[in-house]
Parts: structure tokens; C-alpha cells; sequence
């Protein structure tokens, strides 16, 4: 008589054990499926912004060499004139005129180099700057010898100098912003260094992590890492007395496979 209800317990325990190994086993594939959905969006992620990235990239490209060509237009225009100016004897207004011009193109500083993408890169950051009362400096060597593919470049120049150019302008003073940019060749090396003066002096542990922080140096920086790393370089960052210092060292060789 005793067996059934022994028998009836075991049952019951068996079916607990199991329900229990059910659920754990349902609870573990949601897990996994929500695992691979949030890092199928994070890569998803990564993928659009460094679209954006490049995208606005090129486009700041294709507007400096729309400048450019205005430029160029404007200029003509200019010479024509002067030329009408000085046959009609009107000596006196072409000299007039040649000083304003001049005056004009005083206020246009444009670097030039030898590598088209780094310079239409600065010049055109430089007048991003400048708009923003931020002081600016470039030096340059060996530019013509940087083999690194223009996109991957545009990305890691670009978004350096953009995180430095928006930590400088949050200063009050604007006779305290200022941005340096130097990029070399050294020894197969490409080493790309930008500082600027910051509000106050940033923890660079958090600079991917803290999001919507005034300093604003974490913006493109998984993107940088990845893409330094393509290159078996670099990325090093550091923050002291208000000095905001980015250094990318890469490998620069004509064969990139």
C-alpha cells in the first residue's frame, strides 16, 4: 500500500526535475538569441557610423573642392575686370581694387601639400576652427610617401581633429582654444599627433563610456581602434595641465594586404 504513494512522489519529483531542466534550457536559448541580436545590432551599429563617418568625410571633401573651384571662378572674374579697369587708364581704382582683393585673400589661409586628402582634410578643419575662435598649427613632412588608403585615412585624421575642435571651443576664453596637428613619415611610420587645450583635464578611461560629456573625445574612438589596429599600429591617448594629446602611429607600407 505504501509503494503508490512513493511511486506517485518520485513521479512528481521526476517531473519537477524535468520541467525545471525545460525551463532552464528555454531560458538559456533566449539568452543566447538575445545575445546574438544585441551583438548583431552593435555591429550594425559600428557598420552605419562609420558610413556616416566616411560620408561626412567625403562630403567636407567635395565642398572644400567646391570652394576651391569658386575660388578659381571668382579669381577669373577678378583678372577680367582688372584687365577693363586699366584699359580704360583707370590706374588709381585697379590699384583700389588689387588692395581689397588682397585683403580678402589675407583672410583665407590655406595649407599645401602633396597629399591631396590631408590637406583639403586641414584646410578644410582649419576654417571649421577658425570659425569657432579656435588657434590653429600644422606641420607636415614627408607627406607624399603616406600609402594608408584615403578612406581609412579620412576617418582617423577626421575624426581626431573633429573630438579636438569641439573640446577647444567649449573653452570660455577663446584666447585659451587652441588645436596643433602634425603628421610625419618616419621610418615606414606613419605617425599622426594632434593636441588641443581642453576645459579641464579629461579621465581618458572614460572617454568611450562617458556620452554626452562637454569634452566630447569620445566620439569615433571604437573606430580609430579598429582601424589602427588594421594597420598594426597605435592609438594612445593622454590629458595633462588642460593638454588633450591624441597619437596614432601606423604602419605605412606601399602593401597593406
Amino acid at each position: 500500500m505504501m509503494e503508490k504513494p512513493i511511486f506517485w512522489i518520485l513521479a512528481a519529483g521526476l517531473s519537477l526535475l524535468l520541467l525545471l531542466l525545460l525551463s532552464w534550457v528555454l531560458v538559456s536559448t533566449l539568452r543566447l538569441r538575445k545575445e546574438r541580436e544585441r551583438l548583431r545590432d552593435a555591429r550594425d551599429k559600428k557598420a552605419r557610423e562609420t558610413a556616416a563617418t566616411q560620408a561626412e568625410q567625403y562630403r567636407l571633401i567635395m565642398d572644400n573642392h567646391r570652394d576651391l573651384l569658386k575660388m578659381q571662378h571668382d579669381q577669373r572674374h577678378f583678372l577680367m575686370g582688372l584687365l577693363a579697369t586699366l584699359s580704360r587708364g583707370n590706374t588709381a581704382e585697379a590699384i583700389t581694387s588689387v588692395e581689397a582683393e588682397l585683403e580678402r585673400l589675407g583672410e583665407i589661409r590655406l595649407v599645401t601639400g602633396e597629399n591631396d586628402l590631408i590637406t583639403t582634410l586641414i584646410n578644410t578643419k582649419a576654417a571649421l576652427a577658425r570659425d569657432k575662435g579656435i588657434g590653429w598649427e600644422y606641420h607636415a613632412h614627408k607627406l607624399p610617401s603616406v600609402t594608408v588608403p584615403y578612406v581609412d585615412l579620412a576617418i582617423l585624421l577626421g575624426n581626431a581633429l573633429d573630438n579636438a575642435i569641439e573640446a577647444a571651443a567649449r573653452i570660455p576664453n577663446e584666447g585659451a582654444r587652441w588645436v596643433s596637428v602634425t603628421v610625419t613619415v618616419k621610418h615606414e611610420t606613419l605617425v599622426i599627433l594632434v593636441k588641443n587645450a581642453v576645459l579641464r583635464d579629461v579621465d581618458i578611461q572614460r572617454l568611450e563610456t562617458a556620452k554626452g560629456s562637454p569634452e566630447r573625445h569620445g566620439l569615433g574612438i571604437p573606430t580609430m581602434r579598429a582601424l589602427v589596429r588594421k594597420y598594426k599600429g597605435e592609438l594612445v591617448f593622454s590629458c595633462e595641465d588642460r593638454v588633450f594629446t591624441t597619437l596614432m602611429v601606423l604602419k605605412n607600407l606601399d602593401n597593406h594586404s
